[in-house]
């Protein structure tokens, strides 16, 4: 019988992982990367189209117990207007907010109908601690299958 902690500990509202990725800016302006990736015990081939996480990522993430971890979209990513969002798929879309401070606000939304409603958790996000090198990772259980999860990582764009 699973723990009532386990279940939760399963919904990683945020982490903040550093590690290595090249950052690249043009003139000030910060280009982000969401990815949405899917964690499973499954040892089975992924489903066409989804690639396997770079090792570089899988690293930062080796204390989480899944043992296999896929991309299922991996999209550029920047300030978004009101009212828009980037859908990274049917069940999971992304608002970034420039706060002009060195800060953008990153909400994920789990829609329901065609427009988002209110946010499922929204963080700030230092674009200086982006360019060093960390990321936010908003992660949960999956809905489809117990012992699945989902993770979202947003990181200096390539």
């Amino acid at each position: 019988m699973r723990s009532p902690f386990r279940l939760f500990g399963l919904f990683i509202t945020v982490c903040c992982l550093a590690f290595q990725l090249a950052a690249t800016a043009a003139e000030g302006e910060i280009k982000l990367k969401a990815q949405l990736v899917w964690g499973t015990d499954d040892s089975s081939a992924p489903p066409k189209g989804y690639q396997p996480l770079a090792n570089s990522l899988r690293e930062k993430i080796r204390h989480l117990r899944w043992k296999n971890y896929f991309v299922v979209k991996s999209t550029p990513a920047g300030p978004t207007k009101p009212d828009k969002f980037l859908d990274l798929s049917d069940r999971c879309s992304l608002s970034i907010k420039d706060l002009g401070n060195g800060f953008v606000e990153v909400g994920i939304y789990n829609p329901k109908g065609s427009k988002p409603s209110e946010p499922v958790r929204t963080e700030k996000l230092s674009l200086e601690k982006l360019k060093k090198g960390d990321a936010m990772v908003f992660a949960g259980d999956s809905k489809d299958r117990w012992e699945d999860a989902w993770l979202v990582f947003i990181t200096i764009g390539e």
